[in-house]
């Protein structure tokens, strides 16, 4: 077995999981089919860079990798056997004078069949140059990595080397400490700001090992404070400020590794300056952007880092702290016990990481109800902009522990997705009694909405169907009865925003198209997001409905559901059967019988749509998909 002959060869996580998933489709003979071993690869999107590669279109079109997955039993297919896979990838990494089997020598491997990927509609140098793109890691170095701070003990660090510092001291520090950087505007919904934005501050991160670093947005190079304005100096409006400190810190959150942030903000002149207080990479370890590079600065100068300089941090020494958790390998010597280590470290890492986020959430959801903010105890309108006094000031508290939550559940998977889940729907539950006004005492259930909307339109944009239940699944007592808390009408229906879910819907859409840069950079558009936000209310809706035909109790209302987009998504439902699944295990039916209902439930959404002076019209191509879903059988 090649567990066993490959003793001196070591493998990156990366190619690992891939490994992993493609065992996983062996048949009894030990052969494994080509076109199972793609859509295996492809499952691992976006952390697996071949699975990245799978899903660009030049690699591999959509529509053909449709096809490959509802053809279970194709008329023409060809295998291979793990072993020549397997040599084959250690040939290509030997062949760049290493011992480190990647991503990169896998697809190098698989394209030996490139004929056979051409049938599929893979193209195999397609396949490698993009996986290798992807990939852009500098050299590792096998062995055992030391133990670092990791986590909320980082977090710690920050809060303690900013807690007393005068701000109005870094206004007048000389960039040339390499600690500080000005910038005119936050403003960064143009792509190129955003980039230039995450540059100088990894680089600043990057530069200086341990120590707090500063990128200070309303002041110019030359020491003036602007205040909050954009690059032409016109003013900004606080939603719009509000909404670029969030991408901002959501690109923060894709580099590698994460990099902590925390917002202060002063007066001078007048004038409010954002301040992004970060804290130093961890000694043994570098910051990679989300380009892939390694910035840094040097004085008032940034550079690029060079692999032997990246090596070089990696190598540093770093004190070991017993009570810290372990640091996940990023490389595996295949044969040894260090494989189920690594997995053991990863798993627990995801573990601590998990209740770390969720215990931010709590203490943020304390603070909140003994000292709320100052909120009106009426609105005046009808739209999302009329109810930002009420939302804003909660938002404005809860964000940090929103990011936290979001970024552990991204990152997670399993069991340990569905213990965030149950923490999530736990502080939905509002288990303590309350008094005061009713806005400030449901936040808490508005706050936990938009993180399950965060995480579920993630796991439809990556095709992680599994997931959906897995986040929606844990029980909530509603007053329909005991239901999956996601199907609740009080996750619909937020007091907060005065039981209204239409604009419960504007805002979680307004809220996800704001925090998705990762997703929008891996070619997502603006549009994707928003149909994956109708199909997954109405995947939602549907389940509620079909609750409700197993109940005798009342029959509610289901015009909650958004399908403003929604259509053009149901061809897709009719090409992913585990799509579908998924809903069906929130509406507690067995697949089939779900399918089979798919139509007069959609009528009946559509039906109530109408009852309240909506017209909804059903494309016919969207009603045809529907009645070809219906008829499947096989999950």
């Amino acid at each position: 077995m090649w567990l066993e002959e490959s003793i001196a060869v070591e493998y990156s996580k990366g190619a690992r999981e891939v490994v992993e998933a493609v065992k996983s489709v062996r048949e009894a003979d030990e052969g494994i089919w080509l076109d199972r071993a793609m859509v295996a690869i492809a499952d691992l999107f976006p952390s697996s860079a071949m699975a990245f590669a799978l899903h660009r279109s030049e690699v591999w079109a959509r529509e053909r990798r449709q096809q490959v997955r509802t053809n279970k039993a194709p008329t023409v297919r060809s295998g291979f056997f793990l072993e020549d896979w397997i040599s084959g990838a250690e040939a290509a990494a030997g062949a760049e004078g290493t011992s480190i089997v990647r991503e990169s020598h896998l697809a190098k491997a698989v394209a030996e069949w490139a004929q056979p990927l051409m049938a599929l509609g893979i193209t195999a140098d397609g396949l490698i140059a993009r996986t290798a793109e992807r990939e852009q890691a500098p050299p590792l170095v096998a062995g055992a990595k030391r133990s670092r701070i990791v986590g909320a003990a980082r977090f710690e660090i920050l809060e303690g080397a900013i807690a007393g510092r005068d701000l109005a001291e870094l206004l007048a520090l000389d960039e040339r400490t390499g600690t500080v950087e000005r910038k005119r505007s936050i403003f960064n919904l143009d792509p190129g700001a955003l980039a230039d934005h995450e540059q100088a501050a990894v680089a600043l991160v990057n530069g200086s090992a341990e120590t707090p670093v500063f990128l200070i947005f309303g002041q110019e190079d030359d020491h003036t404070v602007v205040g909050q304005v954009d690059h032409k100096l016109i003013p900004m409006k606080p939603e719009t400020i509000r909404k670029c400190q969030g991408r901002f810190n959501d690109r923060l959150q894709s580099c590698l590794p994460p990099v902590l942030m925390k917002w202060q903000e002063m007066l001078s002149d007048g004038k409010r300056v954002w301040i992004a207080c970060m804290l130093g990479r961890a000694r043994g370890s570098a910051v990679r952007t989300t380009t892939g590079s390694y910035p840094y600065r040097s004085g008032e100068s940034t550079h690029l880092a060079t692999p032997e300089l990246i090596t070089a941090w990696q190598r540093e020494p770093v004190d070991r702290d017993p009570e810290s958790a372990p640091v996940v390998e990023d490389v595996v010597v295949v044969g040894s016990n260090r494989t189920e280590s690594a997995v053991a470290e990863r798993r627990s890492e995801d573990g601590i990481d998990q209740r770390q986020a969720l215990a931010a959430l709590s203490e943020s959801i304390d603070s909140f109800l003994k000292s709320p903010p100052d909120i009106p105890t009426s609105i005046r309108g009808h739209t999302v902009s009329d109810w930002e006094p009420v939302f804003g000031p909660i938002l404005e508290h809860f964000g940090g522990a929103i990011e936290h939550v979001v970024a552990a559940g991204l990152r997670c998977d399993g069991t340990t997705l569905e213990r965030l889940a149950r923490g999530l729907r736990t502080a939905f539950r509002l288990s303590e009694q309350r008094s005061g006004l009713t806005w400030i005492v449901e936040a808490p259930r508005l706050v936990t909405r938009l993180i399950g909307d965060r995480l579920l339109v993630d796991a439809y944009c990556t095709e992680r169907w599994t997931r959906i239940s897995r986040i929606g699944q844990p029980a909530f007592d509603s007053v329909i009865g005991r239901v999956p808390w996601v199907l609740a009408p009080e996750y619909r229906h937020p007091e907060t925003l005065g039981n209204k879910a239409d604009l419960a819907h504007e805002l979680s859409l307004r809220e996800i198209e704001g925090h998705s840069s990762l997703l929008l950079q891996q070619g997502v558009t603006g549009a994707n997001i928003a149909s994956a936000y109708a199909a997954m209310s109405l995947g939602l809706a549907l389940g509620t409905v079909a609750r409700e035909d197993a109940s005798s109790g009342h029959k509610g209302q289901v015009a909650w559901a958004f399908l403003r987009g929604v259509w053009s998504e149901l061809e897709h439902w009719e090409d992913e059967p585990d799509l579908v699944n998924a809903f069906a295990a929130l509406g507690g039916e067995r697949p089939e019988e779900f399918r089979a209902a798919l139509q007069p439930r959609l009528a009946a959404i559509v039906g109530a749509y109408h009852s309240t002076g909506y017209f909804v019209d059903i494309p016919t191509q969207a009603e045809k998909s529907i009645e070809r879903i219906a008829r499947q059988t096989t999950a």
